[in-house]
């Protein structure tokens, strides 16, 4: 004897638990968005700052270069008889703590390398070069990005599928308080052989079919009980997916302020190192012809050393806020 069933009604709960599936699927997706945006965020943020060791490594060879032609100012003024020790000796103290100087970049400049090594987990040995320029590329409206803070963020987008698993998890355990039918059949064969008598053959063959209909009338209050613990799961995903929200357009906010904070800082320091640079080729040359004095000329180094730092950190904190924008509004990863 054979027999088969088939589910033809069960409340629906089949349909619920396939959307359910669906969406816990979409849902780990969503997770793994998040994690590779953390990671991409780390590798862009340990690129830059090897690009913000260069910048530094390059504005302090440039001061060397100063500092060098300053030590063969008063080394000649020295020999001729027209210079003073103390003046020498203090542009070759000058220019020796801008080695040292260049000494600690080139050890900034290395550790920043194989940090970034470290995180795409390539050999920390493997040498290579990057571009010394920073470009701020990135220039979207407060308006659009409010528009797309809810289509677009990866963490919003998590807590919304996760209130959509919980409202399925409700829909399943209350599809079991309906009826369920299903279809039955069996199919019947046998057969006799009798060594003697009238019949030596007995056989029969028959297909009996039926349909079946279920009501659960009660169990203990276990339903009721995980229904009620289901309404209350989905209440607590559609409160977090709120508070998501809310802690996320916060986040929004300040990253896009600071983004034009440092958009507006950065404008400000390039003008200024242009400036100091031309305070300290000013200064320089007057020192040369003699119608100024060190004091002077260090004052300008100092101003134009300032200013270089100042540059090299607002391109860095520009390009760090705006990797913090584009992650925010879910444009690091697709």
């Amino acid at each position: 004897m054979q027999h088969w069933s088939w589910t033809v009604f069960d409340g629906l709960k089949m349909f619920a638990t396939k959307q359910k599936l669906g969406e816990l699927y979409v849902q780990s997706e969503e997770k793994l968005k998040i994690q590779m945006e953390s990671t991409l965020q780390s590798v862009i943020l340990a690129y830059y700052s090897i690009v913000q060791q260069k910048q530094l490594l390059k504005s302090t060879k440039e001061e060397i270069k100063f500092a060098e032609e300053r030590v063969r100012l008063t080394e000649r003024r020295l020999n001729n008889g027209s210079g003073s020790r103390l003046e020498f000796l203090q542009t070759k103290t000058d220019l020796n703590a801008l080695r040292s100087t260049e000494l600690n970049q080139l050890s900034a400049l290395e550790s920043a390398r194989i940090q970034l090594n470290q995180f795409i987990t390539r050999d920390l040995n493997t040498v290579f070069e990057v571009e010394d320029t920073i470009i701020i590329s990135y220039n979207p409206s407060y308006n659009d990005l409010q528009k797309n803070l809810t289509e677009q963020n990866h963490t919003l987008k998590y807590f919304e599928k996760n209130e959509l698993i919980s409202s399925f998890g409700l829909k399943e355990i209350q599809a079991s308080r309906l009826p369920k039918i299903m279809l039955n059949g069996a199919y019947q064969f046998t057969k006799v052989n009798n060594e003697v008598g009238l019949v030596l053959l007995n056989q029969n063959a028959g297909f009996n079919y039926g349909i079946t209909a279920t009501l659960p009338l009660f169990n203990g209050f276990i339903l009721s009980t995980q229904v009620k613990n289901a309404r209350l799961n989905l209440k607590s995903s559609q409160l977090a997916y709120l508070q998501a929200k809310q802690e996320i357009s916060a986040e929004l906010m300040n990253a896009f302020r600071e983004f034009s904070t440092a958009q507006t800082i950065l404008k400000l320091e390039e003008e200024n190192s242009v400036y100091a640079r031309e305070v300290l080729v000013v200064a320089q040359e007057k020192y040369r012809i003699g119608s100024s004095n060190l004091v002077e000329v260090k004052n300008a180094q100092s101003t134009f050393e300032a200013a270089n730092f100042r540059l090299v950190t607002a391109r860095y904190n520009a390009k760090k806020t705006e990797t913090v924008l584009q992650k925010v509004n879910g444009d690091l990863i697709h």
